[in-house]
């Protein structure tokens, strides 16, 4: 065998050996800060007091909470209330069609919920539908806070 044969064999042997550790590495290569997708995103406002509540539910159960403006706070949300909440989102069926909500209502409660890519708005003035009442209250108590533990 001559030696140009020599380094030929030798060349393609390691641009193989060089391939499949580059790919291992690459297999087992896992992002360092991936953020979980969002699940839901809730807005609260109005009211005779003026409420205006925000929250955002990630897919880690991580949430996102801010009243009136004030300094978005951080929390994990408990397993039982992430399952609790996903029930409600599918039994809402947001991407079914809604009834439009009344106009004029002074003192109502209005509601934004995105889910899963649609976004739907609501006005409270006693005569929201029955499928998404379990929806709204268990979004109005997670973000008064009532089911949550700090995220250090």
């Amino acid at each position: 065998m001559s030696a140009s044969a020599i380094a030929a064999a030798y060349r393609a042997r390691m641009t193989r050996i060089v391939c499949v550790a580059v790919l291992a590495a690459l297999a087992l290569a896992t992002p360092v800060s991936a953020k979980p997708a969002t699940l839901v995103t809730f807005h609260k406002s109005g009211g005779v007091a003026g409420v205006d509540q925000r929250l955002t539910v990630r897919t880690d159960g991580r949430a996102a909470i801010s009243n009136r403006g004030a300094t978005t706070q951080h929390r994990q949300l408990r397993a039982s209330t992430m399952r609790r909440l996903r029930s409600r989102l599918a039994a809402a069926h947001l991407e079914r069609p809604l009834p439009q909500p009344p106009m004029g209502c002074a003192d109502c409660f209005e509601y934004a919920i995105s889910y899963h890519g649609h976004h739907v708005k609501l006005i409270d003035a006693g005569n929201l539908p029955a499928r998404v009442v379990p929806l709204v209250n268990e979004l109005t108590r997670i973000a008064a806070r009532r089911v949550l533990n700090s995220v250090s």
